[in-house]
């Protein structure tokens, strides 16, 4: 759905949230993204630099999305970020700096499109921290943070629009 059409004359924007599994917070903050965005020529997907593809979301991931935020993630599959995959995104938002600079270096020409979430929502020294191996509730907190993050740059993204 990125191409230009007859009746959306706006090509879509894309914003690829990454973390390294890719099967709990980059999966938790595109499908957040998507559920509140108001954009309607904006959506998000999802991917991990340490990926092993087709892997679904974590239990735990899926149950927090799901009780807090009535998302289903069930159908969720991990992938890698690939070169079409990236080119495709306006934005590439990193969980941590670390994944940040793999990308970087991965795809030097598109480094001016790669940051870290915290950065784009105005809080560059904050990191999300993997959930993986911890309880519900630090999953829930992460959706949490992931969620002001997002609204964030949502009102970021309308301000600029």
């Amino acid at each position: 759905m990125s191409e230009q059409s007859e009746n959306n004359p706006t090509p879509e924007k894309m914003i690829l949230f990454v973390c390294t599994g890719n099967t709990c917070r980059s999966p938790m903050a595109a499908a957040l993204f998507n559920h509140m965005n108001p954009l309607p020529d904006w959506h998000a997907e999802s991917a991990g630099v340490a990926a092993f593809g087709g892997e679904s979301a974590s239990l735990l991931a899926i149950t927090a999305m799901q009780l807090d935020y009535a998302i289903d993630l069930s159908g969720h599959r991990s992938s890698l970020p690939t070169a079409d995959l990236v080119n495709r995104a306006t934005w590439i938002l990193t969980m941590t700096v670390a994944q940040r600079d793999i990308l970087i270096r991965a795809y030097p020409d598109l480094g001016d499109r790669i940051k870290t979430i915290g950065e784009m929502a105005g809080e560059p020294d904050l990191a999300i921290p993997d959930p993986f191996g911890h309880d519900l509730q630090i999953y829930q907190q992460t959706a949490a943070i992931l969620a002001e993050l997002i609204e964030k740059i949502i009102l970021k993204i309308q301000q600029n629009t």
